[in-house]
């Protein structure tokens, strides 16, 4: 099995300041549960917190590792643990009582929420030409799209060549084009960027978000980026921000 561990942490800006999360949970909560994305992604195993493997069993952690995280001793850590996993963040699961409990952590969501571009290996053909069609024209009705609430989105170093690995299909990159109301433009390996990010979002992606990625992706291979296409995100910024602060008429 390869084992690909995470470098560092994304946070999804609006989520982590406007979902219910932030009023679920105190803010040493907050930080602790941070605290638990950093430990999934260096973990061996993605997704799972654990010590390591006996056979085919996760070994877990005495809940003295988890307690040290919060140094300012501000939370209480096994009510914080049910806290997490009531609230569906994480799975809590025993692996050992003697000679001390030993506790598994699996985080929610991981591979769909994570591992991004796990999620690249298909493109979704016929799901692709029905989102273009209806968000055809999304730079001139500045629809706001927001994905489901995650705290951090967490990625490898070797994502990179992984990407350079897995090249879109030519439909795939006609799609994500069309979803912007273009033919493709721009140098091909820009192309194949848009289209993993955009092909990989799912139904309702955050259309600023993927355009970042797609930018700074670019950038770390030093590829170029059209003027179109921050004209673009531009002019989808502009409409996000307008309709979220959009003031209602007494």
């Amino acid at each position: 099995m390869r084992f690909m561990r995470r470098a560092w942490v994304k946070l999804w800006v609006n989520e982590w300041l406007d979902g219910i999360t932030r009023y679920q949970m105190s803010g040493a909560q907050r930080a602790f549960r941070v605290d638990l994305l950093a430990m999934a992604g260096r973990s061996r195993y993605p997704g799972i917190i654990c010590s390591g493997m006996d056979g085919n069993r996760h070994v877990g952690y005495p809940l003295k590792v988890f307690a040290a995280l919060d140094a300012g001793a501000e939370i209480d850590v096994l009510e914080t643990l049910e806290l997490f996993e009531k609230t569906k963040k994480i799975v809590v699961e025993i692996t050992g009582e003697e000679p001390i409990r030993l506790y598994k952590l699996t985080i929610c969501n991981w591979d769909r929420y994570q591992s991004e571009y796990q999620r690249q290996k298909g493109y979704r053909g016929s799901n692709n030409r029905k989102r273009s069609e209806v968000t055809a024209n999304v730079t001139t009705e500045s629809k706001t799209r927001y994905p489901p609430e995650v705290e951090g989105k967490l990625e490898s170093e070797s994502e990179g060549e992984e990407r350079q690995k897995n090249h879109p299909s030519p439909a795939a990159i006609t799609d994500s084009f069309s979803a912007l109301g273009h033919k493709p433009f721009g140098p091909k390996a820009f192309q194949e960027s848009w289209a993993q990010e955009w092909s990989a979002a799912g139904e309702n992606p955050n259309w600023t978000d993927l355009m970042e990625e797609t930018i700074q992706q670019c950038r770390s291979l030093g590829v170029k980026v059209p003027s179109l296409f921050f004209k673009h995100k531009h002019e989808i910024e502009s409409g996000e921000v307008r309709m979220r602060y959009k003031v209602t008429p007494l």
